[in-house]
Order: C-alpha cells, then sequence, then structure tokens
C-alpha cells in the first residue's frame, strides 16, 4: 500500500492476474468508488522498488487469484480482515514504542503527501494514481506549501532572469 497508494479495502480484492509486468501496470480494482463513478478499476505503473516487491512477493506469470488470500473477505466490510493492525498499534502504544494512533487509511495520504512534496510530482498526476475523483482533493489533503523548498528555488532567481523573460513575449 505504502508503493502504490491503493486505498486497503482495494489491497484486499487485487488480484495477481492484474499484475501486468510486460506492460509494467497494475489493473487495480476501485472498491470504494467504482459503483459510483463507473469506473470499476484504474492504472498504476509498475516503477522499480514496486517491482523488486513483486519479485519478493514470488509474482509469476499466469497465477490467479487474490494476493492477499490469507485474509477471508468480508463485502460488508472489505477491511475488517485487517483488525489485525488496530491490534498491533495498540501493542505498540503500550509498549511506549509509538506515540499516535496510525491507521492503514494513513498509508495512503502518507504516500500522496510523499507524491507531492518530497518527490515534487505534478499534483494531477497523483491525482490520476490515486484515482481522485477531483484534483481539490488532492490539493487540499496533499499539497502542502513547502516554504524551505520555495526559498531554495527563489534564491536561484534574479530579477534580471525575469525581465529577460519578460523580453521574449513582447
Amino acid at each position: 500500500m505504502i508503493l502504490t497508494g491503493c486505498r486497503p479495502s482495494s489491497a484486499m480484492v487485487q488480484l495477481w492476474e492484474d499484475i501486468d509486468l510486460k506492460r509494467r501496470i497494475i489493473k487495480i480494482q476501485n472498491v470504494k468508488t467504482g459503483k459510483r463513478k463507473k469506473k470499476p478499476f484504474y492504472f498504476f505503473p509498475i516503477y522499480s522498488e514496486l517491482k523488486i516487491l513483486l519479485d519478493e512477493m514470488k509474482f509469476k506469470k499466469n497465477v490467479e487469484g487474490r494476493l492477499f488470500h490469507q485474509f477471508k473477505l468480508n463485502e460488508l466490510n472489505y477491511t475488517y480482515p485487517l483488525s489485525f493492525w488496530e491490534r498491533a498499534i495498540r501493542t505498540l502504544k503500550l509498549g511506549k514504542q509509538i506515540s499516535g494512533h496510525y491507521t492503514l487509511k494513513q498509508i495512503r495520504s502518507t504516500t500522496a503527501s510523499f507524491m507531492v512534496n518530497d518527490l515534487g510530482m505534478d499534483i494531477y498526476a497523483v491525482k490520476k494514481l490515486l484515482d481522485h475523483v477531483d484534483i481539490k482533493i488532492t490539493e487540499k489533503h496533499y499539497a502542502k506549501l513547502n516554504l524551505r523548498k520555495v526559498r531554495d528555488e527563489l534564491d536561484d532567481f534574479s530579477i534580471d532572469q525575469f525581465l529577460e523573460g519578460k523580453n521574449e513575449f513582447e
């Protein structure tokens, strides 16, 4: 989930046969909003780090079935089988190994924020990769103004560059 930013419910129903190494894409089932948007799936590119993970998971062509078949599906609540997460978080908090409460859903937000703010990806690309309905969702929740980065970019700026660029359009 951290490498794709997919929703926990989509991860639960992900199929091996929807991974296409030749075309380097994953067809991710859109459990949460697929029916409403009339778009049952969306595509995500297989990049090098994701390929390494698939190799570690022993991905083989012509394998069928769910990636996470060990978790029984509950169609009323696809993420119910992931309740181990809540137990693990509770244990880590009790042992004072973490201070906050972290949900599986936050992995998606963390991935989106990382893509936009650290990798500098275009928010329109992130919108498509995470299958957001509207760019406003991506912008409002994930695109934070990084003043340090902006300052560094502006430090490379000079008024002469601006004036030279302005003359190009006259």
